[in-house]
């Protein structure tokens, strides 16, 4: 009886091998760009990686039967999903701000790539967890309000010491702020869309009310570091125009991150 079972286990495994599926990735569910989700995390910085490919897909949904969700920095959209013999599936992109052609998903390990229609490949993982993200989106204008909130979340909050006055300043996870002068909100800026007045500079921003603050800002190390951000202005014709473009103003606030949420 041993014999037989061990007979049976073997054929089984066998008949796995040849038919492929033991080495399967299903595809249900949802895929983030590991050089976006992961990189800014582990790096602390946003804008350097809101460009190229991620601009059509930091996430990937696979939840619908025949099709896939994009949703990037600039686009998100529906297309029809086809199943090839040497992809994990295929669809086509037709739009004016999107590389033409046949872009394919493919496996890598535990983890998939897509390759755009030139060739260019990026890897995602496995991300149900971020599922939350894409809850409730309108297809046709992408957000960036549920991305904020999560690097507001997984970026910036804790507490935090000011060494110019001693005071604990207190980012919470739920984008409350507490003794960072008179502002009671905070959001990181996604540099999702096409309009960013600061160029490639990080930002975050303070409301209290009507009341808002804008700041660049860094991390170094266990340090945050907050740049005021102005106006820039421009001369024309012997006059001064203020731009919609904003800049440094030279000054910079210091936070240092207290060794208990570091």
């Amino acid at each position: 009886m041993a014999f037989l079972l061990l007979v049976i286990g073997c054929n089984s495994q066998e008949a796995e091998k040849n038919t492929g599926k033991s080495d399967e990735i299903p595809l249900t569910g949802v895929w983030g760009a590991v050089d976006y989700f992961d990189s800014i995390l582990c790096n602390k910085a946003i804008s350097r990686y809101t460009g190229g490919s991620h601009e059509i897909a930091v996430l990937m949904d696979f939840s619908a039967k025949d099709s896939v969700l994009l949703w990037g920095s600039i686009y998100c959209d529906y297309f029809p999903v086809r199943i090839d013999e040497d992809t994990l599936a295929n669809f086509k992109i037709n739009n004016i701000s999107v590389t033409h052609g046949t872009w394919r998903v493919l496996k890598k390990d535990t983890l998939i790539e897509l390759i755009d229609p030139k060739g260019n490949k990026t890897t995602y993982r496995r991300r149900d967890d971020l599922k939350f993200l894409i809850r409730n989106i309108n297809v046709n204008v992408p957000s960036g309000e549920n991305i904020s909130k999560y690097f507001s979340s997984n970026l910036i909050s804790g507490s935090y010491l000011n060494p110019e006055n001693n005071q604990t300043v207190i980012f919470g996870t739920d984008e409350s702020l507490s003794g960072f002068m008179n502002f009671s909100k905070f959001s990181v800026v996604s540099h999702f869309n096409t309009f960013h007045p600061a160029g490639d500079e990080d930002l975050i921003c303070f409301f209290e009310d009507l009341e808002s603050y804008t700041c660049g800002w860094e991390f170094h190390s266990d340090t945050l570091k907050l740049y005021p951000m102005v106006y820039e202005i421009e001369m024309h014709e012997g006059k001064e125009y203020v731009t919609d473009n904003i800049t440094r103003s030279g000054e910079c606030i210091i936070l240092i991150k207290k060794k208990n949420d570091i």
